[in-house]
């Protein structure tokens, strides 16, 4: 939930409609810059990834006793939702809802660190994923390729999803491959309902991750 994930998904049509006149902007800070904020009725980033959040927690293939974990990350991070069954799909989504109440910079292994308490309650047979997405650089990451081994040795793939031109692409790569995942790069933020269809699939279809 960092501040740039706030900003309006069409940039091209946010220009227009500031351009046109009778908008009053309002100065802003974010990691030691100023910029002019406007409030127009234009989806933002973080609009685009909620819907697609809210559409994969609906997806069909996903079973009542499915569970799902929310975790926020920015200057801070926070579980939003504890595993959570899918039969209490109304407290999901009104979780996912609350992600727009959050904005700062980006520190990832902080997330990276609820998530593993959350994942770390599940039985190692069980099937997981860890999705993370992300649009800018973290300041940590040395500390996340630390934690890396943790992830890999429970058997907890991470999906690493980078929007934009400021993530690193390297780095969600190498998460990636230390914990058999897949790195995803989206050209839009709409693309991002796709790639959470794709990983729904895959999880369905691993029954078993340890037969022992």
């Amino acid at each position: 939930t960092s501040a740039s994930m706030h900003s309006y998904a069409d940039q091209e049509e946010a220009k227009r409609v500031v351009s046109q006149g009778g908008v009053r902007g309002q100065s802003a800070r974010v990691d030691g810059g100023s910029y002019q904020s406007y409030d127009l009725n234009l989806p933002t980033l973080l609009d685009q990834a909620i819907q697609a959040a809210h559409t994969m927690v609906d997806d069909a293939r996903l079973v009542p006793t499915d569970t799902v974990s929310i975790v926020r990350f920015d200057d801070d991070a926070s579980t939003l939702l504890p595993l959570t069954p899918l039969s209490q799909r109304q407290t999901i989504h009104a979780a996912i809802e609350s992600l727009r109440n959050y904005a700062g910079g980006t520190h990832m292994a902080r997330g990276l660190r609820c998530a593993l308490q959350e994942t770390g309650r599940l039985a190692p047979e069980v099937a997981k994923r860890v999705l993370v997405l992300t649009d800018g650089a973290t300041f940590d990451e040395d500390e996340c390729l630390s934690l890396l081994p943790q992830f890999g040795n429970a058997n907890t793939p991470i999906i690493g999803i980078g929007f934009g031109e400021e993530y690193n692409e390297n780095l969600l790569r190498q998460m990636a491959d230390a914990t058999q995942g897949r790195p995803y790069a989206l050209r839009q933020m709409t693309d991002l309902g796709e790639v959470l269809q794709i990983e729904v699939g895959q999880t369905a279809r691993e029954v078993v991750t340890d037969l022992k």
